[in-house]
């Protein structure tokens, strides 16, 4: 996140890349530099080959229906291939679909009504922008006496209302048929030579194993270009897609992003000179290097031959600052490097649909696209990729279920953002906590990659002291050191000293009173009881979910532990056993 990097930080531990590089060369892989010659190119397997085929496929004919869902179709839409776009996706889900004008307001009382689980927003690209979420989660909390958000929702659009309808219909074909067990990433990384890595099948740090290739990329090498030409098709058959991760909403950088730090590299906002590099000294990976050619699409929705990458459905994650927008881009301090100054000031800039990545992510065929609409820290991808491959998550739950963690993190509730306005000061704001808001999801909320959840390394048990009353909630975490959700910076106020954390959401088997206390009775490393730990910072809050049941979230909080030489000293693992008390139920 360039806002976060150019203000007080602490930043993670070590990038997750460097922490995957080691295990993944440990584990007999093969991390290929690429010769200065010859790009390496593709790596043939049966999902790469059969990718086009397996998506050619009919739609499902029976409809997968969701109880409490909503799709909300842009008025100003109705008589446009979105409206189709919006009667496919109730269709398939048996939904209802509601025109809305845009007036917030109605839209809560609609929900208030309602009370949807789901919510598909059918919109068109230019009412999509960096506000729209700061607007709409507020909104979402309010629904019931809690503070947290209570329904997931998601994005539905395209470039036109033809391309809309096919990114409904991608994403139906990927929900009837299996995720293929292969992921491909293509991510800007500090290194000196561009590198292709490709191995035996792996485990994630969830615990989910895949195929797994991965392009790192870096403009300090000059064949950067000529590698994404040679590689980006193995894209073709992967479940998961991951581009990232410093950028803007042209493109990811390949260049340093402490560039932003260098005002003597800077020059006045001017839209005319957005993207300014007349030396070559700021590389990008735009979205047709990523994906080749726009496609050409018959009539029945294939694919002809020689086009550019098919997606074939894959979700995709990208952790690149304002990688999420479809056409007005908000210019501020974070993309100075790219953008020019504005001084402090906000203004806007518009993409076209070809230089936008969640237009082109969707006209190349994925199912879904995860990104910002304005600046967040990359690791919140990773965090979303771990909800997505631990499996039995719907993917606008995994984005709703990042909200929950703003909640926990807020110094005043309800929540609340400032909106962005031309010629006003941009929002000063913890940079962290703001950028969890900005990651939307372009797809169907209710739809889910893996639909049987695995045994991850984070393990929670519970027991009732006394029922009703007390409850002993369990929770270890192994594996600390490729956890992306360790990390603690996603608060309001920003601490004076980098923390971690353990977190977890529990749900009840029966309605409790308010929450009188909550403890820490036992906390643990892999070597023994720690004292140290014992003195976290415990927190818990009450939630109902969509059917209106109790959840209870816990969260500890701690310093980040250091070594006797002042370097981060995180354990392999922690167990934390925490008490909860309850007040007596009235009635």
């Amino acid at each position: 996140m360039h806002a976060s990097e150019s203000r007080s930080k602490p930043f993670p531990r070590a990038p997750l890349a460097v922490v995957a590089l080691a295990a993944f060369l440990a584990s007999g892989a093969r991390a290929a530099q690429v010769p200065s010659s010859m790009p390496a190119g593709p790596a043939a397997t049966a999902d790469h080959a059969t990718a086009s085929a397996r998506f050619q496929l009919p739609l499902p004919r029976e409809p997968r229906v969701v109880a409490r869902y909503l799709v909300v179709l842009e008025a100003a839409l109705a008589e446009t291939d979105y409206a189709r776009a919006a009667d496919e996706l109730a269709r398939y889900r048996g939904a209802t679909v509601w025109r809305w004008s845009g007036e917030l307001t109605v839209l809560e009382a609609e929900l208030r009504a309602r009370r949807p689980e789901f919510l598909a927003f059918v919109l068109a690209p230019g009412s999509i922008d960096a506000n729209l979420p700061r607007r709409l989660v507020p909104v979402l909390a309010r629904l019931d006496d809690d503070p947290f958000v209570d329904c997931a929702w998601g994005i539905v659009t395209g470039a036109t209302g033809a391309e809309a309808l096919r990114f409904v219909q991608n994403a139906q074909r990927a929900d009837g048929n299996p995720p293929s067990a292969r992921k491909v990433s293509a991510t800007s990384v500090q290194v000196d030579r561009c590198l292709v890595l490709r191995g035996e099948r792996r485990a994630g740090a969830e615990g989910r194993a895949l195929d797994q290739v991965d392009l790192w990329l870096t403009g300090q090498d000059p064949l950067w270009r000529a590698t994404v030409e040679a590689n980006r098709g193995e894209q073709a058959g992967a479940a998961l897609v991951e581009w990232g991760h410093c950028g803007d909403s042209q493109g990811i950088w390949l260049f340093s992003m402490y560039r932003n730090m260098d005002a003597s590299k800077h020059w006045p906002f001017d839209p005319a000179r957005v993207g300014h590099d007349p030396a070559g000294e700021m590389p990008r990976l735009t979205p047709e290097l990523l994906l080749g050619g726009a496609p050409t699409i018959d009539r029945n929705g294939c694919w002809s031959a020689g086009a550019g990458v098919d997606l074939g459905g894959a979700v995709v994650i990208n952790g690149a600052c304002h990688s999420a927008v479809t056409k007005r881009t908000i210019v501020g301090g974070d993309i100075v490097s790219t953008f020019g100054d504005t001084g402090g000031v906000v203004r806007f800039f518009d993409v076209t649909p070809e230089q936008s990545f969640a237009l082109q992510a969707i006209r190349h065929g994925a199912a879904a696209y995860l990104a910002p609409l304005a600046a967040n820290h990359a690791s919140r991808a990773s965090i979303e990729e771990w909800r997505i491959r631990a499996g039995g998550v719907p993917l606008g739950e995994v984005v709703r279920r990042s909200y929950d963690e703003l909640v926990l993190g807020a110094s005043q509730l309800p929540m609340a953002f400032a909106t962005y306005a031309e010629g006003k000061p941009d929002p000063f704001e913890s940079p962290m906590w703001t950028g969890v808001v900005q990651r939307v999801l372009f797809g169907d909320p209710a739809a889910c990659v893996w639909t049987e959840p695995i045994l991850t390394p984070h393990r929670v048990t519970t027991e009732w002291v006394e029922p009703g009353r007390k409850l002993r909630v369990d929770v270890a975490w192994e594996n600390l050191r490729e956890d992306p959700f360790v990390w603690d910076p996603w608060v309001q106020a920003w601490p004076s000293e980098p923390r971690d954390r353990v977190y977890e959401r529990v749900p009840l088997g029966a309605d409790v009173g308010a929450i009188a206390k909550v403890t820490v009775v036992k906390a643990e490393t892999g070597g023994g009881a720690s004292l140290d730990l014992l003195k976290s910072e415990p927190k818990a809050m009450l939630d109902r979910d969509a059917a209106g049941k109790p959840v209870l979230h816990v969260i500890a909080r701690w310093p980040r532990l250091e070594s006797k030489d002042g370097q981060p000293a995180l354990p392999k693992r922690v167990r934390f056993l925490f008490e909860v008390e309850f007040t007596p139920r009235d009635g």
